[in-house]
């Protein structure tokens, strides 16, 4: 019998195991109930290891927040391609409103892990919720504004009362606090109808709070019509890639 000797992990690979592992203990407990101890433990491996790759455990829990997102990473990639537009506006906000409050196939626990550190970090550190909103800052909120722009040129959109970038971040923020009265796994509100038609809801109400004109948001949030949106944003050929595998590290 051949045994197969174990390949010995680099000590980069050794660190992105020790990150991950950290991420989830404060996802799970946040930064000041989870110990080094239960860090090590999880990522098996010594507390002494842990010293050798971050000073200290605050040194850990910034590097661990560092990692943004996935799913993130694949929408903004995403809408980079885009040129701006009324359809453009709708599916960003459909996309956004549908990767919060929906859950990703396969990525379950990836989403919920997300969720749980965006809540620890308003609590106990902003770090990690700013580096996640710096990334919808810096890529959405340009193609943002010039699709509103171009809705108004195009007669689709009544006048600006609001700033368009508060806008962008009215809407991010409603479906993030809906998300949030879900966390516990608990409807904490009777919403009637399906998780879509609640997604719809919102959609529909975001476009009109932002100011497209009635007409405009009839033809876009009709339901077949978002449906085949959902389609075009989460098929394969849009090149869209959720693989857990591809955290990004923010610098």
């Amino acid at each position: 019998m051949v045994i197969m000797a174990k390949k010995k992990m680099s000590g980069e690979d050794r660190k992105v195991g020790i990150t991950m592992a950290a991420r989830k203990m404060f996802a799970k407990k946040g930064f000041y109930g989870t110990s080094i101890r239960e860090i090590a433990k999880a990522a098996t491996v010594s507390e002494a290891l842990i010293y050798q790759h971050f000073d200290s455990k605050t040194a850990l829990y910034e590097n661990a927040y560092f990692y943004i997102d996935p799913i993130i990473d694949a929408l903004c990639e995403y809408f980079k391609h885009h040129e701006p537009s009324t359809e453009t506006l709708v599916q960003i906000i459909y996309a956004l409103s549908y990767i919060i409050l929906s859950e990703i196939p396969g990525h379950q626990d990836e989403q919920k892990l997300f969720e749980r550190l965006l809540v620890y970090s308003l609590l106990e550190n902003t770090t990690f919720a700013k580096s996640v909103f710096m990334k919808y800052d810096k890529e959405l909120t340009p193609l943002w504004v010039s699709s509103m722009a171009t809705a108004k040129e195009n007669g689709d959109m009544y006048e600006h009362l609001i700033d368009p970038i508060a806008k962008m971040w009215l809407s991010h923020h409603l479906a993030m606090a809906i998300n949030f009265l879900q966390l516990s796994g608990e409807t904490l509100f009777p919403y009637h109808g399906s998780k879509n038609d609640l997604i719809r809801g919102i959609v529909v109400f975001i476009l009109r709070g932002i100011g497209l004109k009635d007409s405009v948001v009839r033809r876009h949030a009709q339901p077949d019509n978002l449906q085949e949106i959902g389609k075009l944003i989460f098929s394969p050929s849009s090149g869209l890639d959720f693989s857990i595998d591809k955290a990004v590290h923010m610098e």
